[in-house]
C-alpha cells in the first residue's frame, strides 16, 4: 500500500491548486458556494494527474531506473508490476473524468466544458509521457500547458472566461519552474556522474547557458506581467503591494535554481525554502483580503 501511495504522488496534488486561480483573482474567494463548485474539479484533477503519473512511470521505467532519485520509485525499483500500474492509472483517470462529468456535464454556459478540458489535460499528459518529453525546450513549453488546462478548467467551472493576465502570468511562472527543474536535473546527473540523456533524452539538447537564459527570461516576464496586471486593475494602487511577495518569491526561486539540486523536485522545494514558502503564503493572504476591502 505504501508503494501505491508513493506512486500516485499525493504531494504533487498541490499543483492542482492552479484550478483555484480564477476563483481567487475574480474576487470570489470569500464565496463558499464557489468553493463547493470547484471541489469536484479538484478531486477530478487529482485523480487524473495521479493516473498520468502512473502511466508516466510505466512508460519511462527504464530511464527512471538510471536516475539517482527516481530509481527509488516503486515501479523502477521492481516492487510493482508494470501492467498493474498501467491498469490502476487508467482506472484513476476514468474515475476522475467521471466525477467531472457527474458534476459539470450538461450545465449551461462554460461550466459544461470543464470535463472536456480535463480530458484534454489527461491526453496531453499521456502524450507528454510517450514522446513529447524527449523534445528539448518544447518539453517544458508543452508541460506548462498542463497548468493552463488547470486554470481554464477552474475558470469554466465557475462560468468565467480566463483573462489574458491570468493565463500569461500562469504560463510564465510554470515555464520558470520547468526550466529550473531541468537545471536541477542537469546538476543531479552531473554530480552523480551519470551519462547525460540516460534519465531524460531531452537534457542532451540543453546547455547550462540556455537554461540560465531561459530561467532569467521567464522570471523577468513573470514579474513584469504580474506588475502590469496589478496596475491595470481598478484597485491597482493597493493591489500592486502584492507584487512585493511575488518578486521576493521569484528572486528566491531563481537563487535556488542557480545553486541547489532541490529544484529537481519543485513540489518538495516549496516546503524546504522558508523564504519561498513565506512569500507564497503572504501573497495568497493579500490577494484574498485586498479585493474584499472597499477602496474609493
Amino acid at each position: 500500500m505504501k508503494d501505491w501511495i508513493k506512486s500516485i504522488r499525493p504531494k504533487h496534488w498541490v499543483k492542482n491548486g492552479f484550478c483555484l486561480a480564477a476563483l481567487i483573482f475574480s474576487g470570489q474567494a470569500g464565496d463558499l458556494a464557489s468553493w463547493w463548485q470547484l471541489i469536484p474539479l479538484l478531486a477530478g484533477f487529482c485523480l487524473l494527474s495521479s493516473g498520468g503519473y502512473l502511466i508516466n512511470d510505466a512508460v519511462n521505467v527504464e530511464e527512471d531506473a538510471c536516475h539517482p532519485r527516481k530509481r527509488l520509485r516503486p515501479l523502477a525499483a521492481g516492487r510493482l508490476n508494470k501492467k498493474s500500474v498501467i491498469a490502476v492509472g487508467v482506472l484513476l483517470a476514468v474515475l476522475g473524468f467521471s466525477i467531472m462529468l457527474w458534476k459539470y456535464n450538461g450545465q449551461p454556459g462554460l461550466v459544461g466544458w470543464s470535463p472536456t478540458v480535463g480530458l484534454g489535460y489527461f491526453i496531453l499528459t499521456v502524450s507528454y509521457s510517450l514522446f513529447l518529453r524527449e523534445l528539448p525546450l518544447l518539453d517544458v513549453l508543452i508541460l506548462g500547458l498542463g497548468f493552463i488546462f488547470r486554470v481554464v478548467a477552474g475558470a469554466f467551472a465557475l462560468d468565467l472566461v480566463p483573462t489574458f493576465w491570468l493565463l500569461s502570468c500562469t504560463y510564465a511562472v510554470v515555464l520558470l519552474i520547468g526550466f529550473g527543474k531541468r537545471q536541477g536535473e542537469w546538476r543531479v546527473i552531473e554530480h552523480s556522474h551519470q551519462q547525460l540523456g540516460n534519465t531524460r533524452k531531452a537534457l542532451t539538447g540543453y546547455t547550462p547557458m540556455v537554461m540560465n537564459v531561459m530561467s532569467i527570461f521567464c522570471g523577468l516576464v513573470a514579474g513584469g506581467l504580474y506588475l502590469a496586471y496589478c496596475i491595470s486593475r481598478p484597485d491597482g494602487i493597493p493591489f500592486i503591494l502584492t507584487g512585493i511577495p511575488v518578486l521576493t518569491g521569484l528572486m528566491s526561486y531563481l537563487r535556488l535554481v542557480w545553486r541547489s539540486e532541490q529544484v529537481d523536485a519543485p513540489e518538495d522545494l516549496l516546503f524546504k525554502s522558508p523564504l519561498l514558502l513565506g512569500s507564497v503564503i503572504v501573497w495568497v493572504i493579500m490577494i484574498i483580503l485586498l479585493p474584499m476591502l472597499s477602496y474609493d
